[in-house]
């Protein structure tokens, strides 16, 4: 019988070397920092006019001035932003697979190198090509969803047709007939996803890409991969609603007075964008304000950070775990 996984924190175990996966995360950090600055630096002109166009119809939206709606015109050079996100998206899931193969490969392999553990080498590049596998899957799951859809649809309109049903019996036995094939569809998802979920960390584990040897490795393991993955989720969720309420009211309590006013003023029909404008101006001027937001998005990293770190951590007790029990071999020793 194989041993339990044990597999919900398993990253944060401890072992021969301290501060890899945190030394990881801040390399993440930093180059995150610097797609962002280079990405404002670009394109700077394009998003600062897409925020006066944005504040011209939100304040002619609160306003009701539809002349001042009709004369605002799109600017153009936001357009060219679109490249230029596509490119920012291509390098950061290029960084984000070098941080992924990196918290992988000291977990699975005790392995680590290159710039606070991030490099471009082999083990990146796997992790890259498996976030591509993931987006075939989805793309041909839900495209044979919807094709699913169409044909069941049209098959109980034609039957019920024939067999002189109305439209409200019809109508029923569609929704009946979606929703049923709806949660198929989810459940197969999730199936999948957690049959597959160790895909990056198993190519890892092999030093090959391996993605479809994943379901190998979770083989007589789905539970407990799955009920590693829900207790992580559900203590993120948790993290997540106390952290924002308290955050919220730490950055948006001093805004409160001046939203009552603007509710007021709006029902009175006295409503002045300008003295909003200036109010909220006034109010994160404050630096507590800018304090407090500054803590609230820091420990939301942080909670994201380590939430992302433990699911590495279960794909890689699972690949680990595989290799322990001889369900996978390293590439280089197989025969």
């Amino acid at each position: 019988m194989a041993e339990p996984l044990n597999a919900t924190f398993y990253a944060f175990r401890k072992r021969e070397r301290g501060g890899v996966l945190t030394a990881a995360t801040i390399g993440f950090f930093v180059g995150c920092a610097v797609l962002i600055g280079a990405f404002v630096a670009l394109f700077w002109g394009a998003l600062s006019s897409f925020m006066s166009w944005y504040w011209e119809i939100l304040s002619g939206a609160v306003t009701g001035d539809a002349a001042a709606l009709a004369n605002t015109g799109f600017p153009m050079e936001v357009l060219a932003l679109l490249p230029g996100m596509l490119i920012w998206v291509f390098l950061f899931y290029i960084l984000y697979a070098a941080y992924e193969a990196a918290c992988l490969r000291w977990m699975v392999r005790g392995e680590t190198g290159g710039f606070l553990g991030l490099t471009l080498g082999a083990d990146t590049w796997r992790v890259y090509v498996t976030y591509w596998v993931w987006f075939g899957l989805y793309l041909a799951g839900s495209t044979a969803q919807s094709i699913l859809m169409v044909a069941i649809v049209s098959v109980l309109a034609v039957s019920g047709a024939g067999a002189g049903a109305d439209l409200e019996t019809m109508g029923g036995a569609g929704a009946a007939a979606i929703g049923l094939l709806y949660l198929v569809y989810y459940g197969a998802m999730l199936f999948f996803a957690v049959r597959f979920a160790p895909a990056a960390a198993t190519s890892i584990a092999r030093k090959r890409f391996s993605f479809f040897d994943a379901w190998t490795v979770t083989k007589g393991r789905f539970w407990a991969v799955l009920g590693a993955f829900f207790l992580l989720y559900l203590l993120y969720a948790v993290f997540s609603i106390v952290v924002g309420v308290i955050g919220f009211f730490a950055v948006f309590g001093a805004l409160a007075p001046h939203l009552m006013q603007m509710f007021t003023s709006a029902a009175a029909g006295t409503f002045d964008i300008e003295s909003l404008r200036e109010d909220f101006f006034a109010a994160f001027a404050s630096p507590a304000t800018w304090a407090a937001a500054a803590v609230w998005q820091i420990v939301s990293w942080i909670g994201a950070m380590v939430f992302y770190v433990a699911a590495f951590g279960v794909n890689a007790r699972a690949a680990a775990a595989a290799l322990e029990e001889g369900k996978i071999k390293v590439a280089d020793a197989a025969a």
